[in-house]
């Protein structure tokens, strides 16, 4: 099993988050100390400009940003983890707050995806993923509701088996939501993208496990 990353952002902290089972490696990005301490954390590491951070930060190792750079704080713990040879994330604390912040971390999923990475980012009893060139599936008894949107101009090869609305090899793209609110069947079910990014939105009850790459 590969090593895991877990990064911990300054946003919504909703209390129904869970943890990846086993060990992994524990970054906090700025006010993302104090969403990890909620959690039962003790980060690894802590990365960030200290412009959000409300106390202060105890962590074997420190690094401090400057607060004028390209990458955001999460950005800039993701870029970190890549360095250091992670490649599978979970993402807590990066969604609601400030919308802004939510979409910068939806653009880190989709880079992730496209170095290969598997990453996920939690919110509030759902999940976000981004699938590049790839597939997914999902047990039986996954249940809910997913969407899924192109994140880029136009993702051609969208496959979706298993589902309440299936597609088959469609272009889809992201001025169309053609993919929001299908819903889990109780049926094996799958989405791949020949070429593109897709974004995917689905709720925690959902049980997936990844494909080999197309």
């Amino acid at each position: 099993m590969e090593p895991i990353c877990c990064i911990f952002g300054a946003g919504s902290y909703y209390g129904t988050e869970q943890l990846p089972d086993g060990d992994f490696f524990a970054i906090s990005a700025d006010g993302g100390y104090e969403t990890a301490l909620r959690m039962g954390v003790k980060p690894d590491l802590h990365i960030g400009d200290f412009d959000s951070l409300q106390s202060e930060a105890h962590a074997p190792e420190i690094i401090r940003l400057r607060p004028e750079k390209d990458d955001t704080d999460t950005l800039s713990a993701v870029k970190l983890a890549l360095g250091r040879g992670f490649r599978t994330y979970y993402l807590y604390g990066c969604t609601g707050g400030r919308t802004d912040h939510t979409l910068s971390n939806i653009q880190v999923l989709a880079e992730l995806a496209r170095r290969g990475c598997r990453a996920r980012m939690i919110g509030n009893r759902e999940i976000f993923a981004a699938l590049h060139n790839d597939a997914i599936a999902f047990s039986e008894t996954s249940q809910g509701i997913i969407s899924v949107f192109s994140l880029s101009d136009k993702s051609h090869g969208v496959t979706e088996t298993g589902l309440k609305y299936p597609l088959h090899n469609y272009t889809m793209t992201n001025g169309f939501p053609i993919g929001t609110s299908n819903e889990f069947t109780g049926q094996r079910a799958e989405i791949s993208v020949q070429d593109g990014t897709l974004l995917l939105v689905y709720t925690d009850s959902a049980v997936e496990r990844r494909l080999a790459p197309l």
